[in-house]
């Protein structure tokens, strides 16, 4: 069953007799309480005439995982009010910007007496649309290749993306959902928590970051959807309970060894997923465990290849639209971009020009990923990685990032290093706690097997972490504004 609005769905609650939430209660000698889909229902249902009642159109929540604040966002939406969904560890600072930016953006975008807004003005009217519309939600990008954005989704988009991961990979009553993950990005909100509701499974909500080791031992997860650096972290220390049954893996490719580890660890099945915030999430899954890095494009979902190898994307779980959060909260994102140009221009480098402005689709209605990819003789999608993880030098060749830092990372046995452009040759920078001679041998080894233009020209030793989204992609904006400054410390502002 496919739904369309979060109302219809939680109209849907009372016909069900298992539990829609569990969750940490020390008051109970079990340790666990619960939820039932009824009374969920009901506590959604009674909040949201409460929000109407108020007229409030846009509430920005912290996204704890608790029974309350997973109310409160069902209800906001099927009362009309647009939920902005906060990551609870933002800084104060940064927190107070973006109410203040967003709140009147957002109400310009969705004004009173609009369609988007009738249904928290009250009754409508005979002259009005009888249907009050459901209000949207605001999530931010990871930021891997610019500074973050706010993108603008339906609860529709995402309740669809929820039905298409259901088509693919099957959840039901006799299921745990173990959300652990931020459940203010896409594939926490979809994944971990949105796709269990609407299927009837139960979503055991974890309690905090301190106990993400031993958060699978508590609730007894079958389904356990992880970014790759928490993965790796729960196969290290053996965290998989027994009755686990399925691992899906979102956010980034899982790589190869860690794969094999954590078979090793777990006799549960692992799946890849592929999907981006402006996507809803769902767009691909793996169908063959045997090979999940091969995926099957979900039902609803168009892909096409674009000449160079983009992957391009049409379905009805795209974004409605971007919210530009400039100038204050874009300062750093701009000092950098105008730092990159004018350096560039000085070098006279390739793009120096400004960027151009670009629609969201193309004139086919397709969105342009910016990830690049291809599809296998069984017509299954393989994604390869970002467009900007590609280095163009000056003589057409190309050079693709994350292969170079695979085969570093392999022999230094670091992930603290990236691969980067720098007067168009491939630079290394890594952290200074590697020695220089074993960087410097493993470096010379690697361009043994390179053509001199794609050799690494330089290594850079640094004394600050690298900068990461919060699912541990480096953001290569950043990176290459440092490198073309000359100044790492840009990183910690």
């Amino acid at each position: 069953m496919i739904y369309d609005s979060f109302c219809n769905l939680v109209n849907d609650f009372p016909g069900r007799f298992s539990n829609a939430l569990i969750f940490e209660d020390r008051d109970l000698p079990s340790g666990q309480g619960s939820l039932s889909y009824a009374e969920f229902g009901s506590r959604i249902k009674a909040l949201a005439d409460e929000v109407r009642s108020r007229g409030t159109r846009t509430d920005f929540v912290e996204t704890t995982h608790t029974p309350g604040t997973l109310i409160r966002i069902f209800a906001d939406v099927c009362a009309g009010c647009s939920v902005v969904l906060m990551d609870p560890v933002l800084p104060p600072l940064r927190e107070q910007m973006i109410r203040r930016l967003l709140a009147p953006k957002l109400d310009a975008m969705f004004p009173a007496g609009s369609a988007a807004a009738k249904a928290v003005t009250g009754p409508a009217s005979d002259e009005q649309d009888t249907v009050p519309a459901e209000g949207h939600l605001v999530f931010f990008t990871s930021g891997t290749t610019h500074s973050s954005k706010a993108v603008v989704l339906s609860a529709r988009a995402l309740l669809h993306a929820a039905w298409r991961g259901q088509e693919c990979l099957p959840i039901g009553e006799s299921d745990v959902l173990l959300s652990i993950l931020p459940l203010s990005h896409v594939f926490g909100f979809v994944c971990t928590m949105l796709w269990g509701l609407c299927y009837g499974a139960t979503v055991a909500l974890g309690r905090g970051v301190r106990h993400l080791m031993d958060d699978p031992k508590f609730f007894h997860p079958t389904v356990l959807p992880l970014v790759p650096t928490l993965a790796g972290a729960m196969t290290r220390f053996g965290c998989y309970d027994p009755e686990l049954k399925v691992i899906l893996i979102g956010a980034a490719p899982l790589g190869e060894n860690e794969l094999a580890a954590m078979h090793r660890k777990t006799s549960a099945k692992v799946y890849t997923g592929y999907g981006l915030t402006e996507t809803a999430s769902g767009v691909a899954i793996t169908e063959d465990v045997d090979d999940p890095y091969s995926l099957r494009v979900c039902p609803g979902v168009e892909v096409r290849l674009a000449p160079d190898g983009e992957i391009l994307i049409r379905t009805d779980s795209l974004l409605q639209q971007y919210i530009e959060l400039l100038p204050e909260f874009g300062k750093v994102k701009d000092r950098h971009q105008e730092i990159r140009r004018q350096v560039r221009k000085d070098l006279r480098l390739p793009g120096s020009e400004p960027e151009r402005e670009t629609s969201l689709l193309d004139s086919e209605g397709f969105f342009h990923t910016g990830d690049i990819g291809f599809f296998d003789n069984s017509a299954r999608l393989h994604v390869s990685g970002r467009k900007k993880d590609i280095i163009v030098l000056p003589d057409g060749t190309k050079v693709f990032c994350p292969e170079y830092e695979k085969a570093l990372s392999d022999e230094l046995g670091t992930d603290e290093l990236a691969v980067s452009e720098k007067n168009g040759r491939p630079v290394l920078l890594i952290s200074d706690k590697v020695k220089k001679e074993t960087a410097e041998s493993v470096v010379a080894k690697l361009n043994q097997r390179l053509s001199r233009s794609q050799q690494i020209a330089g290594i850079t030793y640094i004394d600050v972490p690298l900068p990461r989204t919060v699912t541990g992609k480096l953001k290569r904006w950043m990176i290459e504004t440092a490198i073309l400054k000359g100044d790492f410390s840009v990183w910690k502002q």
